[in-house]
């Protein structure tokens, strides 16, 4: 049972707009596949969605990174970081219906990145793909790139979270793919480095109850205020990639 006052208590970190430019507003995403930068976070949205499903899901997520990052760094307790999302993401609505944590594992670098983010998931591998064509188009100065170089990435650390989601069976699905990574190197003898990259990876495939959520919708956006205009930014993606949903064909699954 969501008790509204749990909603009221979260606490998110204090955000100032000053000096933080405005990425533009987003575009109406009803009818054709999207993607945004959001925080630290890239999330792909299935043609199928209605305007206000993606909107809830940007919220939701933006949400739970928010009230996270109140409590914890998601660069030096990622653990701790990562379990709080969780548990705010269950609280406003979503039910977690698998969950699968890896063992961590050491990469040489250069590391083949899109690979190793996207084999975390359970389902909407080839949405996240069309995402990340999309986000690896954009320029370093555009909004978007601001935005998640400033909250995904810290000096050696980083945390990327990798989010398609979608109907499915009439369900609103998100796939969470999580890599948490830090940058390391060893000295093999004079002169001469190992470079690597110790990576960690969970991922969580969660269902939204629309019921539950509409309950919590608004006081989710008054507590979000303005900070959604500072840290979600459209990511362009290409129409060829992921054909809008039209009439004719069936849009309950990945176009």
């Amino acid at each position: 049972m969501i008790h509204l006052e749990t909603i009221k208590a979260i606490t998110l970190p204090e955000f100032t707009a000053s000096g933080v430019p405005a990425a533009p507003p987003p575009r109406e995403r009803a009818g054709r596949s999207s993607a945004e930068i959001n925080s630290g976070a890239l999330l792909v949205f299935g043609a199928a969605l209605t305007s206000q499903m993606s909107s809830d899901i940007s919220n939701s997520v933006l949400f739970s990174q928010l009230a996270a990052d109140a409590q914890f760094s998601r660069f030096v307790k990622p653990t701790e970081w990562v379990k709080r999302y969780l548990e705010v993401m269950s609280q406003i609505g979503w039910i977690q219906t698998s969950f699968d944590a890896r063992t961590p594992v050491s990469v040489p670098a250069p590391a083949e990145w899109v690979p190793i983010v996207t084999q975390i998931l359970r389902s909407g591998q080839a949405l996240a793909q069309a995402g990340i064509t999309g986000a690896q188009a954009l320029a370093q100065a555009s909004a978007p790139m601001k935005i998640w170089n400033g909250n995904a990435f810290s000096g050696d650390h980083g945390l990327m979270m990798l989010v398609p989601a979608q109907l499915a069976s009439g369900s609103i699905r998100a796939d969470f793919g999580l890599t948490v990574f830090e940058f390391d190197h060893e000295i093999d003898q004079f002169l001469s480095w190992s470079l690597a990259y110790q990576i960690t990876q969970l991922s969580s495939t969660q269902e939204l109850d629309e019921e539950v959520y509409a309950r919590v919708r608004e006081t989710i956006i008054e507590k979000l205020g303005n900070r959604p205009r500072y840290l979600v930014a459209d990511v362009p993606l290409k129409l060829e990639e992921l054909a809008p949903c039209q009439p004719q064909r069936s849009c309950q699954s990945i176009p």
